[in-house]
C-alpha cells in the first residue's frame, strides 16, 4: 500500500548522496567542502540505498510489476531532484534528510496497518 511512498523517499535519497558525491552538484547543494575519502562513501551509500529501495515495490507487487514500479518511482524522484538542482538546490539536503524519517514512518504505518 505505501511501497511506492517508501521507494521514492528512498531513491530520492539515493540519488541526493550520489548528487553530493559529484563536486558540481555538491557546490551548489552546500557551501562546505568535503574530504575526498568522503566521494566515495556519498557515492556508495547512495547505490546501497537505490538497491534496496527495490525491495518495497518487488515485494508488495511480485518481482515484473515490482521492477517496473520501482523504475517509475526512480523516475519520478530522479525529475524531483533534477528540477529541485534547478531552482531551489539548498533545499536539496533538506528534503534528503528528512525523506528517510518519512520513508520509515510509512514502513511502520504499513506494518501495523
Amino acid at each position: 500500500m505505501f511501497a511506492g511512498l517508501i521507494t521514492i523517499a528512498l531513491t530520492f535519497t539515493g540519488f541526493s548522496l550520489i548528487a553530493l558525491a559529484a563536486d558540481k552538484h555538491r557546490a551548489q547543494i552546500t557551501d562546505r567542502e568535503f574530504s575526498p575519502k568522503l566521494k566515495p562513501a556519498l557515492m556508495l551509500a547512495g547505490w546501497v540505498l537505490l538497491i534496496v529501495s527495490a525491495v518495497p515495490c518487488v515485494q508488495q507487487y511480485k518481482i515484473s510489476i515490482g521492477l517496473t514500479a520501482w523504475f517509475g518511482c526512480m523516475s519520478v524522484s530522479g525529475s524531483v531532484l533534477v528540477l529541485m538542482l534547478a531552482y531551489i538546490p539548498r533545499k536539496v539536503s533538506i528534503s534528503a534528510a528528512g525523506a528517510v524519517p518519512f520513508a520509515v514512518l510509512m514502513f511502520l504505518i504499513q506494518v501495523f496497518l
